[in-house]
């Protein structure tokens, strides 16, 4: 009785994960393209505004973000440093990219390309929501850190449900507009997600970056939105970074979530403040702060988590504490 040798196809992931990034390329030089038409058509209409450039409003790496008036309107023209200019392009495709096709509440709204280098976006004219956490004497009520939390959160899933991913979720991004309503900011890694396809490009910033991202091992985009959601969220809730540096093992602070030992991290941290914390906030940031990404919760999981079943302030309760907040980051910007 003879035996049948059947041959496997070897499996080529790595070849599969190269053909995607060509062809992510070659979908990137066709938009810039694209864009390039449409941005000489759009300026030839846009010579006709009046442009007003007035004070700076925020700054980054790779850009500068100023007040200014078009029209007797306000807006934040968001200025990409040149110094790199196919870094700073290809930043600025992301963003109109991703802002081209998100229209949400909770994010800020993309209105036009004003220049090679330059967009004009929404205004949130209280600023970054950062400053307040770090103005306030106390960290907020939990009726308004819930509301924050809720808020980015939708955004979040609306941001997934569109296919895209943010990949740069952090407390300097978030921003408040006149009515001290959260919205997502600054779309510069923003990624385009691919079925079934890990990514390789580690981008992001320390203390909200995953774990599988500080270790440089191919990753879901939408799981790492994920996770730096969560340390906003802690951060909204506690006032304080869950990270003391970076997420790995030995961080004086992830290292309990790492090795599993939750249960001790929030133990001090009830001690630290002599009261007990929510036990369904514990429950939402153990999930979210997952090191295994697999293990992780996804946004469906996270919207529909009990601790968002609690008490949230409505606009005037919202309004109100707010804008005593904010006298005190006008009085620190002024020191």
């Amino acid at each position: 009785m003879s035996t049948q040798v059947i041959f496997l196809q070897p499996a080529r992931p790595s070849m599969e994960m190269e053909d995607l990034e060509l062809k992510q390329q070659n979908i990137e030089e066709l938009y810039y393209n694209q864009q390039k038409l449409q941005q000489e058509n759009d300026q030839k209409n846009q010579q006709k505004l009046a442009f007003n450039i007035g004070k700076k409003i925020g700054s980054g790496k790779t850009s500068e973000v100023f007040e200014c008036e078009i029209n007797n309107q306000i807006y934040a023209l968001k200025n990409y440093k040149t110094q790199e200019k196919e870094c700073y392009l290809k930043f600025m495709r992301n963003e109109v990219n991703a802002l081209q096709e998100l229209a949400h509440q909770n994010i800020v709204e993309f209105f036009f390309q004003a220049s090679e280098n330059r967009l004009v976006l929404e205004n949130c004219k209280n600023g970054e929501v950062f400053d307040y956490i770090a103005a306030a004497s106390d960290k907020f009520p939990q009726e308004l850190s819930r509301f924050y939390a809720m808020q980015l959160c939708h955004a979040v899933a609306y941001i997934h449900q569109k296919g895209f991913a943010h990949l740069d979720i952090k407390l300097e991004n978030c921003l408040f507009d006149d009515e001290f309503n959260l919205k997502l900011a600054d779309f510069g890694f923003a990624t385009k997600n691919a079925v079934n396809y890990k990514h390789q490009k580690y981008i992001g910033t320390h203390r909200y970056m995953a774990p599988e991202l500080e270790y440089s091992i191919p990753y879901d985009i939408e799981k790492a939105d994920i996770f730096a959601l969560g340390c906003v969220i802690f951060i909204l809730e506690l006032g304080f970074q869950p990270i003391y540096q970076k997420a790995v093992d030995d961080d004086k602070y992830y290292q309990f979530f790492a090795y599993g030992q939750q249960k001790k991290f929030w133990n001090w941290l009830q001690k630290q403040f002599a009261k007990q914390i929510n036990p369904y906030f514990i429950d939402l940031i153990n999930k979210m702060l997952q090191r295994d990404p697999s293990k992780r919760i996804n946004m469906e999981q996270v919207l529909n988590h009990p601790y968002f079943t609690g008490p949230i302030y409505d606009r005037e309760q919202r309004v109100r504490f707010m804008s005593s907040v904010r006298q005190l980051v006008l009085q620190q910007a002024q020191q």
